[in-house]
């Protein structure tokens, strides 16, 4: 929806009726006539734009923004041409997908998948998503936050992109300590990013297939091959045991970030300590390939800091992953922000 002055003392709302790209085909206003009937071509060029009002909304192809002078439509992490069907710009993962040229929008299937801005947070389903969304919430859910919580939304499964411009100023003018400056940073750069966080939060006996493949794949690779084979089902099936007997939660490094699996048991401060312990703390240097001492001491780091908002105990790492091996070291320093 948006609202738009129709002259000096009035304003009329208008009602956006999107396909199932997100496009916009029709927009009727608060009496429901319709007012506007656009159409495209398979990459968005205009086929129709047809408009009975004199308000001619920009908001088009995918939902996006359609610039009159330049032609384009910006997405976020950059331009798409309808003309040429290109983008203006590579795409930010082009290092993830070596096989599709850097410049080719949605694999040359514009009909079928769309590209909302390149970077993702997601849960494998939107249950999950929905489920961080809540977690990250609850880190913030004193009063100063309420405007920064609106700028922490889904669609469908996925995070969308934060807009830092509106971040910044949701942020200015309310007093805030280091380390929730530090947790609301690591949260915008991580939605932001260019790499894949996947967090799933389990029940039942099984992870999702999903799940299964990232850790049978991590289990080869650092374990020995063939070993995370041996550790599913012959139907490929991983037994939430695993994450059970991991304290109910696990993260596992994939090609092109991570996924984080969440037990079904927590709850509350707890399972929001424990979500941002695996999706930031072990997620976020996963992505980068840091070392494992440098992955298990930025996880307990990023623990603590959500505990001291939370007003919890800190952990000081004795009875993690790597303790013992002297990887837990500044426990109680700020962890990676980005």
């Amino acid at each position: 929806m948006a609202i738009f002055p129709n002259d000096t003392t009035k304003e009329e709302t208008f009602f956006y009726h999107s396909d199932h790209l997100g496009s916009t085909s029709y927009i009727t206003d608060d009496r429901a006539n319709i007012t506007q009937y656009d159409a495209y071509l398979p990459y968005g060029e205009l086929l129709v734009d047809e408009h009975s009002s004199s308000e001619d909304l920009p908001y088009k192809f995918n939902g996006k923004q359609f610039d009159e002078e330049t032609g384009l439509y910006y997405y976020g992490a950059r331009y798409l041409n309808p003309v040429t069907s290109l983008w203006y710009g590579v795409d930010p993962m082009a290092e993830k997908y070596n096989s599709i040229g850097g410049y080719v929008y949605c694999i040359g299937n514009p009909l079928k998948n769309t590209d909302p801005d390149g970077r993702k947070v997601r849960g494998v389903t939107k249950q999950d998503a929905e489920k961080f969304r809540d977690d990250i919430y609850r880190v913030l859910a004193d009063d100063k936050f309420t405007n920064i919580r609106t700028l922490i939304d889904i669609k469908g499964k996925e995070f969308r992109n934060i807009d830092t411009d509106k971040l910044d100023l949701a942020m200015k003018g309310i007093a805030l300590s280091n380390d929730e400056s530090a947790y609301i940073t690591i949260v915008a750069n991580t939605i932001n990013s260019k790499d894949v966080y996947n967090v799933e939060y389990v029940s039942g006996n099984y992870t999702s297939s999903q799940g299964a493949k990232a850790f049978v794949v991590h289990m080869n690779k650092v374990v020995g091959n063939g070993i995370g084979d041996k550790m599913v089902t012959s139907d490929g099936k991983l037994s939430t045991a695993f994450i059970r007997n991991s304290g109910d939660g696990l993260n596992v490094p994939t090609s092109n970030g991570s996924h984080s699996f969440i037990g079904s048991s927590l709850q509350g401060n707890e399972r929001a300590v424990t979500s941002g312990h695996e999706v930031f703390g072990h997620g976020i240097p996963a992505a980068k390939k840091l070392t494992p001492a440098e992955n298990n001491a930025n996880a307990i780091r990023t623990e603590n800091l959500i505990r001291r908002i939370l007003k919890l105990p800190q952990n000081d790492g004795s009875k993690h992953g790597g303790y013992k091996e002297g990887h837990i070291n500044n426990p109680y320093i700020l962890p990676i922000l980005k």
